[in-house]
């Protein structure tokens, strides 16, 4: 949609079509794609249609199932520091009158900053989640595999959107993944390796940022702020990406969490 790829329309959904692999769905997935470039808004608006949606499940689901994530996305304690953070905003939102849109919204962009796809992340999603045996099944187990991966430490060159150019590694990868996947308890400690990188350091960052921001709401908390309070805490939910689009995207909503009148008080 913008022009980077020399392919037209229907060549594009042709080879989606020869692809073979649920034809429908990857064409659907491809239209959304297009529409979120040719017209944001709308996007956003039916993001915010699905979100008032989101608001009909109970903090208690919200909150499990991102708990059960976190435990197999690392450990029990990162989980059970999520868990801790969200019941703390739920008890001081319902002390002053409020009905938990505090705290879910708290629940999402917690979880979302917690779990931030890192190497061992990607390790895990490709050897702890069925996918290589789905590859096998669907494509036999003489399938030749190929990643295509943008580790911070082998960044050098950016692709057309300024993000760090991916690269192509074979199936000799798997066995390194799982290797990965086995030490993800290292994650955020001085033994992780990949975690001295810029971005990894901005991640981190972000979440002491994030648990100190949700302290700073919390205190003095009345029902009047809880609106203002929200709309802080789902500015996180605007940080995508990797490599100087995440980093554009956290200046970005940093700057924009300093102007809010209610972190000013």
């Amino acid at each position: 949609q913008l022009g980077l790829v020399p392919v037209s329309l229907a060549a594009l959904q042709r080879a989606i079509e020869l692809n073979g692999v649920e034809p429908e769905k990857n064409k659907l997935a491809f239209a959304w794609g297009r529409l979120a470039i040719a017209d944001d808004e709308k996007i956003r608006q039916l993001l915010q249609d699905d979100g008032s949606r989101q608001q009909d499940e109970s903090l208690h689901d919200i909150v499990d199932r991102r708990a059960r994530f976190l435990t197999e996305y690392q450990d029990d304690r990162l989980a059970k520091r999520y868990s801790n953070l969200v019941d703390r905003v739920h008890r001081t939102e319902q002390a002053v009158g409020g009905q938990d849109r505090l705290a879910k919204a708290v629940a999402r962009s917690y979880f979302k900053l917690l779990s931030y796809k890192d190497e061992y992340e990607v390790a895990r999603l490709h050897t702890q989640t069925g996918f290589i045996e789905k590859i096998q099944r669907d494509f036999g187990k003489q399938a030749r595999v190929r990643f295509h991966l943008a580790p911070p430490v082998l960044n050098t060159t950016l692709d057309a959107r300024g993000r760090p150019r991916k690269k192509e590694f074979g199936a000799w990868m798997i066995p390194l993944f799982r290797l990965l996947a086995s030490l993800r308890g290292l994650r955020g400690t001085r033994l992780d390796l990949f975690g001295y990188t810029a971005e990894r350091r901005m991640e981190r960052a972000l979440i002491g940022e994030f648990e100190a921001n949700v302290g700073r709401l919390l205190d003095g908390l009345q029902e009047d702020d809880i609106d203002a309070a929200t709309e802080v805490v789902n500015l996180y939910q605007d940080i995508r990406g990797y490599g100087p689009v995440k980093e554009q995207a956290v200046a970005k909503v940093r700057a924009s969490i300093d102007n809010c009148a209610i972190m000013q008080m």
